[in-house]
Parts: C-alpha cells; sequence; structure tokens
C-alpha cells in the first residue's frame, strides 16, 4: 500500500478510502496479506480525481452514484464518468 502511496504521492490513508469505497480495486489473497493494487487501476479516473483534489488541498471526498445526492456535492464543471 506504500508503494501506491508513493506512486500516487499521497498517503496511506487517502490510498485506504477508495479501496474502502470500492473506487480503487484491489485483491488480498488471504486476511492480513498485503494488498495488491494493479498499476494500470491508478489510472481509473475515480483515483484520478481522489489524488488531483488531494493534491489541489482539498479534502477526499466520497464518490457517490446517486444522481441527486451527486449534485449536492460535486464541484462545477466536475463530473464522475
Amino acid at each position: 500500500m506504500q508503494q501506491v502511496a508513493d506512486v500516487l504521492r499521497v498517503s496511506g490513508m487517502v490510498v485506504r478510502r477508495p479501496i474502502a469505497q470500492e473506487i480503487l480495486p484491489c485483491k488480498q489473497i488471504i486476511e492480513f496479506a498485503p494488498w495488491m493494487i494493479e498499476r494500470a487501476r491508478l489510472e481509473l479516473p475515480d483515483v484520478r480525481k481522489v489524488t488531483r483534489r488531494v493534491h489541489e488541498g482539498r479534502r477526499f471526498m466520497s464518490i457517490t452514484h446517486n444522481d441527486e445526492q451527486a449534485q449536492l456535492f460535486r464541484d462545477s464543471g466536475e463530473t464522475l464518468n
């Protein structure tokens, strides 16, 4: 996980959040084993969005797929897709 954080230039907590919200796909072969994250997954639009927000100094925003709620929290000009 720290390797992914280093590549994205964010903290380990920033990596954990999108994993927990199933934004960043990963695998864990057995419980307590290290997470395996394919490097290509780091280029997913939602992962890039989370990383960009952190680099811009904005708080982590959960990605929601409920259009009505998304309108409440989405920055102008940003899209989920």
